[in-house]
């Protein structure tokens, strides 16, 4: 199983950035980070390293939360610290860096927090799937280049294999969470949140069930709704288990505070 590198963390969030602005270029990508183009490309394409400061701050400007912070400076730093001691203690910090958050270690999630990842786990198990780059861009909507690089992720966190001419989910768990602090974590529900923007827009009423309650509860009426709707989130899933898969949504449940200036007294 290949390791990621912080090269791949840079491509991702290049990847990412253009998928929301297709304008959205290398040249701009460098500008951003602070870096001529040309370093950009040496660092991406040609092995070129990263320096301790400049890896800190380039962590700082991706928004990167303190773990994940210290995660990309580890990668960083494993691949080119100065002395060959340096090297070796940045892989030992790593290892105990790759802690698992609800089944997902941190590496994994850094590696596959946009929102097509897990669908492609899904997708894989649709009746009439194609392991074929065109079909799964055109069922996601994505830019055929992003298939095979978001596929090779899945199979080096352990999430995909690939069975002969096909691929095949390795884990039945592909829900996120929302109880950790991470940029990872944020982004991914961002971006479900956006796509379920665009579904009252684009979808007609027998493709999407939207519906929204607002209400007053205290903490203890909080505590409550969240575990309805992790029962909720259970129970649809034995659905999808027990139902032929022909199709492929998404069932987002938000619960957030309408009233932030309000201190409940």
């Amino acid at each position: 199983m290949l390791e990621i590198t912080f090269r791949d963390f840079l491509k991702r969030e290049f990847e990412m950035r253009t998928l929301r602005n297709e304008s959205y270029s290398l040249r701009s990508f460098a500008r951003d980070l602070n870096l001529s183009p040309g370093r950009l490309s040496a660092i991406l394409n040609r092995g070129a390293g990263l320096s301790e400061a400049n890896a800190r701050r380039i962590a700082e400007v991706l928004g990167l939360s303190g773990s994940e912070a210290e995660y990309f400076f580890t990668l960083t730093m494993s691949a080119h610290a100065r002395s060959a001691r340096g090297r070796i203690q940045a892989k030992k910090t790593l290892q105990s860096l790759l802690c698992t958050e609800h089944g997902i270690s941190l590496r994994s999630f850094s590696s596959i927090s946009d929102w097509y990842h897990l669908a492609l786990l899904e997708l894989v198990q649709l009746s009439g799937f194609k392991n074929e780059d065109k079909w799964i861009a055109n069922a996601l909507g994505l830019k055929r280049s992003f298939v095979r690089p978001a596929i090779g992720r899945l199979i080096n966190a352990g999430l995909l294999t690939q069975m002969g001419t096909t691929l095949v989910a390795v884990t039945r768990s592909n829900r996120v969470e929302s109880g950790i602090s991470s940029s990872s974590i944020r982004r991914f529900h961002s971006q479900i949140i956006a796509k379920a923007h665009d579904s009252v827009h684009r979808q007609s009423l027998d493709e999407r069930y939207l519906r929204s309650l607002i209400l007053a509860v205290d903490r203890h009426g909080m505590a409550l709704v969240r575990e309805k709707i992790d029962r909720c989130l259970e129970e649809i899933k034995t659905i999808s288990e027990k139902s032929r898969k022909e199709r492929l949504y998404c069932c987002a449940i938000q619960f957030f505070n309408l009233s932030p200036g309000e201190n409940g007294t």
